[in-house]
């Protein structure tokens, strides 16, 4: 199918929850485009358009050659179709296009920062191709800094997924395990038989406050962190 990212919207949105998810969009995807430099369109991925964001939807592209499929977000969930499972469940391919990040992003805020959280998150990717998602949402949108995190349920895969083995005939069997996509571990093992063990871990420098205050249904950190 290509690359995909895929979710479920578990509910529909307040009008006022609405006003506050336009506004965190309109500073997210004007970041990506004028800061990042990513031309995003309309829903069609039309040059010269400008991202949907409306009373009851929001819809983007990548834009002219760089579009693919339409990332589509709705304050009220449209009727269960017969090929969807459950009502409120979409997909985007973005083929790993440039406005990946943009899509990325939106998924890494609707899966944490919405209260309670609005939707459940899959993804062909792993929570390593959320990083510059997040990283990126962080920076738009610097009040939920320590609040926006990558989707649970991308996290809880890489944390099952299996070790991948690699063989070089100089250092022996490197094995390589995915503990949660912001730490991974590996283990030398010589071709003599000796093990030597090496770990290296990366943290972000962010902690989940222990409390947060909730406004319109938007989780609201007290004192957001630098992400520097």
């Amino acid at each position: 199918m290509g690359y995909t990212h895929y979710w479920t919207q578990t509910r529909d949105f307040t009008r006022d929850e609405w006003v506050q998810i336009r506004e965190d969009f309109e500073a997210l995807l004007k970041d990506v485009q004028h800061v990042q430099g990513i031309p995003l369109a309309n829903g069609m991925g039309d040059p010269g358009t400008s991202p949907e964001i409306s009373d009851r939807r929001i819809f983007f592209n990548g834009a002219g050659d760089d579009a693919h499929e339409t990332f589509c977000l709705r304050r009220v969930r449209s009727k269960k179709e017969s090929w969807q499972s459950s009502r409120g469940g979409d997909f985007c391919k973005t083929a790993r296009k440039p406005y990946d990040l943009a899509v990325t992003a939106a998924l890494c805020y609707l899966a944490s920062v919405t209260d309670p959280i609005s939707h459940s998150v899959g993804s062909d990717g792993n929570g390593k191709d959320f990083l510059e998602g997040l990283e990126e949402a962080r920076r738009a949108l610097p009040r939920y800094a320590n609040i926006l995190d990558i989707p649970m349920d991308i996290l809880r895969r890489d944390r099952w997924c299996m070790p991948w083995v690699s063989c070089y005939e100089s250092s022996g069997f490197d094995v390589k395990f995915c503990v949660t996509a912001k730490a991974t571990s590996s283990t030398s093992i010589p071709a003599t038989g000796t093990a030597s063990r090496r770990i290296s871990r990366s943290r972000s420098s962010w902690t989940r406050p222990k409390r947060s205050s909730t406004r319109a249904g938007i989780r609201c950190a007290s004192a957001p962190m630098s992400t520097t």
